[in-house]
């Protein structure tokens, strides 16, 4: 099962600095991890694809979901999740074990709101977490 991770950051000057080695890397991981389910085929088709996009907010303590968008043509389901933003700039990759974790979260929700098995990624999170926190490529430059 295909799941992609997109960044769209809607409110002006929140954002994470995740490069396009990141979105390649997450995506592989959460499609390897994740597989299509009964209900997920009954409900969109077994070649549907999961859209992620992945923004941030201000003022919002937990990941919030807005979803879903369905589009039968391009044969996606797309969701997007917020994650919290405190409003200031991370200065090191440890710094962004918290979005990462928040995004995992959201992943999650969005999983299970779509009835596919989320168990792998719940397993998993902590791995995901330190690898993509070790590699400095995950990040773009400023």
């Amino acid at each position: 099962m295909k799941i992609f991770v997109v960044q769209v950051y809607i409110e002006p000057g929140i954002n994470y600095p995740f490069s396009y080695i990141f979105q390649q890397r997450i995506h592989e991981i959460l499609s390897g991890l994740v597989q299509p389910s009964e209900a997920f085929s009954r409900n969109y088709g077994s070649d549907f694809e999961v859209v992620l996009f992945l923004s941030a907010k201000r003022n919002i303590s937990a990941p919030e979901i807005a979803g879903p968008g369905v589009y039968r043509k391009r044969k996606e389901v797309e969701y997007t999740i917020f994650v919290p933003h405190d409003g200031g700039d991370a200065n090191q990759l440890g710094d962004y074990t918290k979005p990462l974790r928040d995004l995992l979260v959201g992943v999650i929700d969005v999983l299970e709101r779509l009835k596919l098995d989320a168990t792998e990624v719940k397993k998993n999170v902590d791995a995901i977490v330190k690898e993509i926190i070790s590699d400095p490529a995950m990040l773009r430059k400023r």
